[in-house]
């Protein structure tokens, strides 16, 4: 059955293709689950074998694992609605892969250089590209920075002993 399972992915990824995805990396990625599977004498998609394939190589990161599992989980759910002998059901979230944002690093007002015309207090900028309403009822536009918001700096840190 794994012959079987070459050409379901072949199937796959033409239908995919046809409908105006490339499918580059998701193509070679199905290939060799394919082929691994194939190697293996496996003869239907189990969620082990998913997991295990997608889990290969601990020098990428988990979001790449969670990625490789995702289009494992599209190909099998495709299989299944063809074939429902021929894949288990991979529920999401087996891998959770989200990528985790590096916290930015606030400068100290005294780690700023003096920039000529920014105000010495250090606080960010705040202004609106808009006119605003007055109490009076005629509009007015918010005063002009005296220097970019890149150079306005936060009075906390969030290093210490800086």
């Amino acid at each position: 059955m794994s012959a079987d399972l070459r050409v379901a992915a072949g199937e796959y990824l033409e239908q995919r293709r046809a409908r105006g995805y490339k499918l580059r990396d998701e193509g070679a990625l199905l290939t060799a689950f394919v082929d691994t599977l194939h190697a293996a004498g496996a003869e239907r998609i189990t969620v082990a074998d998913a997991v295990a394939f997608a889990r290969r190589g601990p020098e990428v990161s988990r979001a790449t694992h969670a990625w490789r599992l995702g289009v494992i989980r599209a190909f099998a759910s495709w299989l299944r609605a063809v074939d429902p002998a021929a894949a288990e059901d991979i529920p999401p979230g087996l891998i959770r892969g989200g990528y985790q944002r590096v916290n930015p690093f606030l400068y100290s007002p005294a780690q700023v250089p003096a920039r000529p015309g920014c105000t010495p207090s250090g606080t960010p900028w705040r202004s609106t590209p808009w006119s605003m309403p007055t109490a009076g009822g005629s509009t007015s536009t918010p005063a002009s920075r005296s220097c970019p918001p890149s150079w306005a700096t936060r009075t906390r840190s969030t290093r210490t002993g800086t």
